[in-house]
Order: structure tokens, then C-alpha cells, then sequence
């Protein structure tokens, strides 16, 4: 088989990669609807450092502006996999000091919404 042939069969099985939406490309890689691309590493492999810059990391996005959940639904998979996060984060690393504030200053703070609008 010539080089030739071998790089249009290979072409031919890539096409489909290449032309996909850029959140199926990379299982570990997710792009929001607003174009933000996050890396999804397994919250369980991430350390208490890690873990905290990734919640930053997905904040910054804004995917949810002033809500609870996503704006949009295409989001949802980003908003499960940040809860996933945030669950590991708070049930792991509180114990071990790596925590921004005491759990009394979290609950006495209350809610307080980075963003400035929805």
C-alpha cells in the first residue's frame, strides 16, 4: 500500500473527529455555550489545591450567572460535574486546613454572587 493511499484511508476515519462539535472531541475537555473550554479531570484525582482552582476556574465562565444551575442546558454537564467538585472539595479539604474561610464565616457570609448580572 503506498503512502498515498494509507493517508487518505486515515483521512477518511478522521474526517468525522475533525468535524465534530469541539465538546465531543477530547472526553475530558468540555466547551460551554459560551465557547469556554474546561478541562474535566476526575475530581477524585485532583489534591485540595487543585480542587479549589478548578471551582475557579469554572466560576470564571459565568455559565450560571446569578443561578442556581446553567443558563443553558447544554451546560448541564459542566454544572454536574462542578457540583462534583465543589462535593469533593468541601467533604475532603476542610479537614485538612486547605479551605479559604472557617465553615462559621461561609454560613455567618451567606450567598454572595460573583457576577453582576444574569
Amino acid at each position: 500500500m503506498t503512502a498515498i493511499k494509507r493517508f487518505l484511508i486515515a483521512a477518511a476515519i478522521l474526517a468525522p473527529l475533525a468535524t465534530a462539535p469541539p465538546m465531543l472531541r477530547a472526553q475530558d475537555t468540555f466547551v460551554t455555550s459560551g465557547g469556554i473550554a474546561i478541562r474535566l479531570a476526575p475530581a477524585t484525582q485532583l489534591s485540595c489545591p487543585e480542587l479549589l482552582a478548578k471551582i475557579d476556574e469554572i466560576d470564571a465562565t459565568g455559565y450560571r450567572g446569578l443561578r442556581a444551575g446553567p443558563r443553558d442546558p447544554r451546560d448541564r454537564r459542566l454544572f454536574e460535574y462542578e457540583s462534583a467538585v465543589s462535593n469533593r472539595y468541601y467533604s475532603s479539604c476542610g479537614a485538612t486546613g486547605a479551605n479559604r474561610t472557617s465553615a462559621t464565616e461561609i454560613l455567618r457570609g451567606g450567598f454572595k454572587p460573583r457576577a453582576t448580572s444574569n
